[in-house]
């Protein structure tokens, strides 16, 4: 049985159309820059596995447009996970932003209580 029969199409339903958006601008990026990558593949890289990254990236590409993915597709996968595993990051740096916009807000509003030379009393 070939690898198409072994896979089932799955619809991306649920995804509203400006993740979409967001999922095809990134997916399109990602495949260009791995794809460029390749040429400075280092020594430690296997290069059958980053011409798979590349290809599973293409295949997404070709998915979001489409609006179903095929499954399973291992290596797809784990470029997803990998995506989603850098980007809690940003929820770490989204809480420190908002502590600090916090303790900003603080100052500004004691400033506002002391007046400027020659305002008020020295």
């Amino acid at each position: 049985m070939s690898r198409r029969g072994r896979e089932t199409r799955v619809p991306l339903d649920g995804l509203t159309g400006k993740q979409l958006a967001i999922l095809r601008e990134d997916a399109d990026d990602f495949l260009i820059a791995r794809a460029e990558d390749l040429r400075l593949l280092r020594d430690d890289e296997d290069p059958g596995c980053a011409m798979g990254e590349v290809a599973a990236l293409g295949r997404l590409g070709s998915a979001l447009r489409q609006g179903e993915v095929f499954v399973p597709d291992r290596t797809l996968r784990r470029l997803v996970a990998r995506r989603t595993t850098e980007t809690i990051h940003l929820e770490e740096v989204r809480a420190e932003y908002e502590r600090e916009r916090s303790r900003h807000e603080a100052w500004l509003a004691l400033l506002a209580h002391l007046p400027k030379r020659g305002e008020g009393h020295e």
